[in-house]
């Protein structure tokens, strides 16, 4: 079914960032993918918060890899949004976190790095 075959691409999606060397600190599917409002063309919004031990040159081959694999997988384009927590807790992404915190399916790290501000 339509349905098993979004749940089996979120879990590839899941277990392939959970392998990589320096895994995301957090990982989220959002936008129409999440809300289950996707058209067969719609691509597959992903934010990604890197660790913070995690080399600029070897996270960005291993994002690069993982979007053109799961693209593959999947038919979609799946882009990346790249912030670090600082990042994602600046002042004009208020309404991104809402929507994360509404709609996300989180594929790495806690949905309460959504919630509270990370000292």
């Amino acid at each position: 079914s339509i349905a098993r075959l979004r749940e089996t691409a979120l879990e590839l999606m899941g277990e392939t960032l959970l392998s990589w060397a320096s895994p995301p600190a957090f990982a989220a599917v959002f936008g129409s993918t999440a809300r289950l409002e996707e058209a067969a063309d719609s691509d597959i919004d992903l934010l990604l918060v890197p660790p913070p031990e995690a080399g600029e040159e070897a996270w960005q081959r291993a994002v690069s890899a993982f979007a053109s694999a799961i693209s593959k997988a999947t038919g979609n384009d799946v882009r990346v949004l790249e912030l670090t927590t600082e990042e994602l807790w600046a002042p004009g992404n208020e309404a991104l976190r809402k929507e994360l915190l509404r709609d996300a399916i989180i594929l790495a790290g806690s949905r309460d790095l959504l919630r509270r501000r990370p000292l």
